[in-house]
């Protein structure tokens, strides 16, 4: 149940208001050619399609995951570590 709601919440953050595009594409300035050439619209379908799975959790400044986890162990210990950039990589090879 509790991995079942860490999912959710987490699909969810993009589409609240805590998502900052601006602020998310600075923290990922490699994701701007990608929407300048058309190959994605925006930050936020970067963030849900590639960015959440890939441990880009920069989507706010207002909201830093690694201080929320550290003060919410319980929590912590259900939110699966993001893939090291070789399975990054090996899944969308």
């Amino acid at each position: 149940m509790h991995k079942q709601l860490i999912k959710a919440a987490a699909k969810n953050m993009a589409s609240y208001a805590i998502f900052d595009e601006k602020y998310y594409l600075a923290q990922y300035p490699w994701v701007k050619p990608a929407i300048d050439a058309g190959v994605i619209k925006s930050g936020r379908e970067h963030f849900e399609k590639f960015g959440q799975a890939g441990g880009l959790t920069k989507v706010s400044r207002y909201f830093d995951e690694a201080t929320y986890l550290a003060g919410n162990p319980d929590i912590a210990a259900l939110v699966p570590a993001p893939p090291t950039t070789q399975v990054h990589l090996l899944r969308r090879a």
